[in-house]
This record gives C-alpha cells, structure tokens and sequence, in this order.
C-alpha cells in the first residue's frame, strides 16, 4: 500500500504513483496497450476513483462549493486563452441534479473582461440557455435510464418451458420482439401496459404506425407481420432458425447476423406529416426489400379519411 507523506512535494507524489502505475501496467504484458484490458485490470482502482470523485463533488454541490471550484480550475485556461490566442473562451458547466429546493448548480463561466460586462448584461438570456441545456441533458439521461429499466423490464427468458420444441421457439421469438418493443417505448407504458406487452403478428402494421416502429431482416421465404402471417403455422425449423441467429448476434455481437429485430423510425421519418408517411416501411427484408408500408395498414387510410 503506497501512502502520502505530508513532506513530499506534489512532483515527488506523482513520480511515485507513475511509478506504482506503470509496474503494474506492464503485468499485462503485450496487452498493456489495450483499453479493455487496462480497464479490466484497474477495475478496483477506476472504481474506487468514481465512488470517491462522486461523493467528493456531491458534497461539494451540497456545501455550495462547485462554482468556486469550478472558477479556480478554468480561470488559468480562460486567461491564458485571451492571452495567447486572443480568443474569448467561456461555457457552461451543467448540472442535472436538483438539490432539496429545486436548485442546480449548473453554472456559465468565463474569465475575460468582455465576458464578464455581457454575462451582466445578459444574465437573463444566460440563464434561459442553462435551463435548455439542463432540461436537454436531463432528458437525455432519463431516456437512457429507462432504457436500461427496459432491458431488465423486458428481458427473454431462454429457459422459458414449452409444451413442444417449436412452442419453445415460438415463445422465445416472440419474447424477443417484445423485448425490441420494450426497449423502444417502455418508458411510455404503465406496469400493466408493459405486462400485457406482446407482438402481434397479425396486427403489426396497425401497431407499427401508431409506434412509430419497423421490423427489419424479415425472411423474404415467409409472409411478412401482418394479415397474410400465421405466425402460429410457421415449422419448428424456421423459428428454431430466427431464435438461434438472434442468440448468436446476442454472444457475438462484433459480428454481422441478419437477424429480425423491431427498430424505431428514423428522425426525419417521425417527423413526416401524416399525408407523407404513406411509403415510409414497416417491414423490410434481409434483401433491403420493403415488404409492408404505412399505406398497408388501415388505420393509416382510415386516417386519410379513405
């Protein structure tokens, strides 16, 4: 165990701790330049680096010490910008973490002169851009979190009972697609929505545009989601098939597997009018085939007023 000794100079600290980082570092050998395996190495150190940087930054936002500290770290950045490069250098610091009255201590900072007349100037206009970026921010967050609760919300059991191997096949298939599903609009249902959650084959389409949702690497040998699918009437071998590649793409997921997933619609898609949607795909084949468009389903035409 290396300790700090109150009399060493912070040069002769840090020589130590190189030192101790690089014995260690060249314990890995020829995979000392490798990230994942540093990572993995040093897990014990980088973990017990967070929990201690997290506490140490949360009670300094408690004790109302973050700005202060955050002026000390960027004020010889910010002067030596204006100094050097004759640049006026300044940001925002953003925090998403309200304390018990509703504060932040999200913060702009900069160090010129020029910054410092505007900010009092505009103070208003900066502080409406630290309320965008913290709601941005915090949206972001929160859509991460669910999605991480919809992983768990949703996961596929692989050792789900089946009164045959195909009912086996069948359930898990489908348990997979609702796991797709999940992912993508979990956050939007109740505890009995996402309970109830299942694919409908037959109804696809009408349940894709509502969702915004598409399957791709569909089978072109078989009838796409949709009226036409009898999802129940497909062999134990095509479903065996469709389970088996999407647990190889799960073990090995570097590789390319031409797997059938549910995937959302892109962004410029969701924000088609109605009237446009009419060709945006549904369904589309392991060829890039689009097999089931928006004007398929019937509520889309019934939306049209048709």
């Amino acid at each position: 165990v290396i300790k700090y000794d109150k009399s060493m100079t912070s040069e002769e600290w840090v020589g130590i701790i190189s030192a101790a980082y690089h014995e260690r570092l060249n314990e890995l050998g020829d995979m000392k330049d490798n990230m994942a395996a540093k990572c993995a190495h040093f897990k014990e150190y980088l973990d017990w680096y967070a929990q201690n940087l997290n506490t140490y930054v949360d009670k300094l936002r408690q004790d109302s010490n973050f700005r202060a500290l955050l002026g000390q770290i960027l004020d010889p950045f910010v002067k030596m910008s204006v100094q050097a490069y004759k640049q006026y250098i300044f940001g925002y610091a953003i925090d998403i973490e309200c304390d018990a009255h509703g504060a932040t201590a999200s913060v702009a900072w900069g160090g010129s002169l020029e910054y410092i007349e505007s900010k009092a100037e505009f103070l208003m206009v900066m502080n409406h851009h630290i309320g965008d970026f913290e709601g941005m921010l915090r949206t972001k967050s929160l859509k991460k979190r669910f999605q991480s609760d919809s992983k768990d919300r949703f996961a596929v059991d692989l050792h789900a009972n089946g009164k045959t191997r195909r009912d086996y096949y069948h359930r898990v298939m489908g348990g997979f697609c609702q796991a797709d599903i999940g992912l993508h609009i979990g956050h939007t249902l109740t505890d009995a929505q996402a309970t109830a959650l299942t694919m409908l084959w037959k109804a696809f389409p009408k349940f894709a545009v509502k969702n915004r949702l598409r399957a791709i690497g569909w089978r072109p040998d078989i009838a796409p989601p949709g009226p036409k699918l009898n999802f129940k009437e497909l062999s134990t071998k095509i479903l065996q098939e469709m389970v088996e590649v999407r647990i190889a793409a799960m073990n090995s997921p570097d590789e390319d597997h031409n797997i059938i997933q549910i995937v959302p619609w892109t962004k410029e898609e969701k924000r088609f009018d109605v009237k446009d949607q009419a060709m945006v795909p549904l369904v589309i084949d392991s060829n890039n085939n689009a097999l089931v468009v928006v004007q398929d389903s019937k509520n889309y035409k019934q939306s049209l007023g048709k």
